[in-house]
């Protein structure tokens, strides 16, 4: 993939230009041991003497993500562990969004924290990213 990038995303010698690629395989039946794990591979450098003089961009242009299937049930509880945390992060951002807009209604800090759930410490900063201070009761 990253040889065929030659002609369309680079010419001639402007390596520069490469972008990187990200191959990802599926094993609907790997090995047992393999079973129910995702694995990244990527290039790493390890400078043994001297100072490295390229960043991991100019170097590490390929990825590859397996994602080894495994028995149904296992893989079930993967799937409804990743839309817990889903639920959980959109509940957060919930209360972030309502908490946003109770501090531009100056409403006071013990109501926001009661709805909201949020700490007086997240509500600070909160109020701190719109130039506001928060109103006591």
């Amino acid at each position: 993939m990253i040889s065929e990038q030659y002609g369309t995303v680079f010419t001639n010698e402007h390596f520069e230009k490469m972008q990187k690629v990200y191959s990802i395989w599926i094993c609907p039946d790997p090995a047992k041991k393999r079973k129910n794990g995702i694995f990244k591979y990527h290039t790493v450098e390890e400078t043994i003497y001297g100072k490295p003089y390229v960043s991991p961009e100019s170097y590490d242009l390929m990825e590859v993500v397996i994602l080894n299937l495994g028995d149904t049930d296992k893989s079930s509880a993967i799937e409804e562990r990743g839309i817990e945390k889903g639920i959980e992060e959109g509940i957060k951002q919930n209360s972030i969004i309502t908490a946003e807009m109770m501090i531009q209604d100056n409403e006071p800090a013990s109501k926001i924290m009661k709805y909201t759930r949020l700490s007086f410490e997240t509500l600070q900063e909160i109020a701190a990213r719109f130039g506001k201070n928060l109103v006591m009761e």
